[in-house]
């Protein structure tokens, strides 16, 4: 996955990753490839935008997860390292599918939106 990709194609990717009924950050990561940084930063900022921002502390976890991943790539890092606890953690993929679709439309809103 390169990093000029449309926004959409990064959001489709992250749909194949949690294709399963759970799945980890591990996965997604993996699905990603090893030079997924700018790919990983849209995706935890996407959720952001999106109603699983409401889920009382994922605020708090995708920060840190920015502050790691950017933190990482400033220091020129090939690979994203996440300690074993949040590369564990498990999310229900089906809670989260409504989500995605906003997340979808948002992808959408932005590769129409022209650039100058």
């Amino acid at each position: 996955m390169s990093a000029d990709q449309p926004v959409t194609t990064v959001v489709e990717t992250l749909e194949e990753a949690t294709a399963a009924d759970e799945t980890c950050l591990r996965d997604i990561l993996s699905e990603f490839g090893a030079a997924s940084f700018p790919s990983i930063l849209l995706i935890v900022s996407l959720m952001l935008v999106s109603p699983l921002s409401g889920v009382p502390l994922l605020t708090s976890f995708i920060g840190v997860i920015i502050f790691l991943v950017a933190g990482q790539g400033v220091l020129g890092r090939r690979h994203i390292w996440l300690p074993g606890r949040l590369v564990a953690w498990k999310m229900n993929t089906q809670r989260s599918e409504r989500a995605l679709e906003r997340i979808r439309r948002i992808a959408a809103w932005l590769d129409r939106a022209p650039v100058k």
